[in-house]
């Protein structure tokens, strides 16, 4: 039997499914967690596109809030029309425009996972232009891309993610825990390494003054 796909999955899908073989069920399951990667990936470039046009346009001027009060700047704009996912709106506007500036197209990108994607922008154009790094961004998962473009073009450089292991006690845990999920409300953090970000930045403009002062000769 073949799987015929659905565009969303619902709890009536789930309900209807779980009357067919276990073996359909898991290769409908399977199509459709490939169907929803492919589109996440295309979302990602898409929002990319657009938020850039906003910003080199500045359509965002022509643009009123929810009390009818005109946006000043691109960033307020995306704070406001992106309150989840600021930083993913952000980071896919970066890429995007060093893909369009660099002549990648776009039908390369929307086959790049988003982590590879990330690395693959900090490449030279002639790496991001080399058929055989585009197929392994597109392929390999980061950890092995990562090391590819270590080992085979050790002068690239960009940031790889380093692991970092930290033992507090429960209540301190929850502490953090708390400040993590404030900096994903708040600042549109979309994962807890990005939270994290945030709340070392915060306190670091916090702490800006006595810091100069404790380190004055």
């Amino acid at each position: 039997m073949t799987p015929v796909l659905v565009e969303a999955f619902t709890e009536e899908t789930l309900a209807n499914l779980r009357t067919q073989p276990l073996g359909y069920q898991a290769q409908v399951c399977d199509a459709r967690v490939r169907q929803i990667e492919a589109q996440t990936r295309r979302n990602f470039v898409e929002l990319g596109l657009i938020v850039l046009h906003v910003d080199e346009m500045e359509l965002w001027k022509e643009l009123v809030d929810d009390d009818g009060n005109p946006y000043h700047s691109w960033d307020q704009w995306i704070t406001a029309s992106t309150l989840a996912s600021r930083s993913h709106a952000y980071a896919a506007k970066s890429q995007v425009k060093v893909l369009r500036d660099n002549n990648i197209p776009m039908s390369t990108a929307v086959n790049i996972p988003h982590k590879n994607l990330t690395q693959f922008t900090q490449l030279s154009t002639s790496l991001m232009r080399d058929p055989e790094i585009v197929k392994a961004a597109s392929t390999l998962s980061a950890e092995d891309f990562n090391t590819k473009i270590r080992k085979d073009h050790p002068l690239q450089h960009f940031d790889r993610t380093l692991p970092m292991r930290f033992y507090p006690t429960e209540s301190t845990r929850q502490r953090i825990d708390e400040a993590l999920e404030r900096a994903k409300a708040v600042e549109g953090a979309a994962t807890r390494e990005e939270a994290l970000e945030c709340v070392c930045w915060a306190y670091m403009e916090l702490s800006e003054h006595a810091w100069v002062e404790k380190n004055r000769p």
